[in-house]
Parts: structure tokens; C-alpha cells; sequence
């Protein structure tokens, strides 16, 4: 399944995604863990929707995050969104985009 995390490692916040069965397959010596989900890529819209929270981690914790937020620069040019699934609730989606910096890390 498509998850993601928000770490700290050392000064930086990354966003780390990957296809895997757990959230904690992905976290490194060195990280703090800010909470994770899921996530679904749409390529027609350009949008990662992320959504639900992660069952090792909890809900992502964006509030406690200061800084931008690093994620893989094959995202830069889509939209980040915070939200949920279903199209019958799309008022509850948030663009997130500008949150991120778009770098290898």
C-alpha cells in the first residue's frame, strides 16, 4: 500500500513515501516521527492526496512541523493535498503544496 511519514533527521523535515506493508519500514536511525497516512496519486489532476494516518505512528502531525517540509523533487509541479478519499467530501480537502520544498534529500 501507498504510505508516507513526516520525519525530522538531523535540521531537516522530509516527507518520505513508499510502497509498504508498514510506516516504520521507512524510518532511518536518525529520524523523529511526525505521524504518516496513506497516500493516492492522481496523474490526470497532478495531485498527491495524502489521507487516513498511520497505524505506527498516528495521524500527521503538520501543526508541530515549523520549517518547509523536503519531499523527492519527482513531485515538483503537483499539487499536495490533505484530505480524504472520497469525492463526496472534496470541501474537506486542503492544498498543502506550498508547505513542501521539492529537492533530493
Amino acid at each position: 500500500m501507498n504510505k508516507y511519514i513526516l520525519v525530522k533527521n538531523h535540521e531537516d523535515y522530509i516527507m518520505k513515501f513508499a510502497n509498504t506493508d508498514f510506516h516504520c519500514n521507512m524510518v532511518g536511525n536518525n529520524d523523529i516521527v511526525f505521524g504518516g497516512g496513506m497516500f493516492t496519486l492522481d496523474y490526470d489532476k497532478k495531485e498527491m492526496l495524502l489521507w487516513g494516518k498511520s497505524s505506527d505512528y498516528g495521524a500527521p502531525r503538520f501543526n508541530e512541523i515549523k520549517d518547509k517540509i523536503h519531499t523527492d523533487d519527482d513531485m515538483f509541479g503537483w499539487k499536495i493535498i490533505l484530505g480524504n478519499i472520497y469525492p463526496s467530501l472534496e470541501d474537506t480537502r486542503i492544498d498543502i503544496t506550498d508547505k513542501f520544498i521539492f529537492d533530493e534529500f
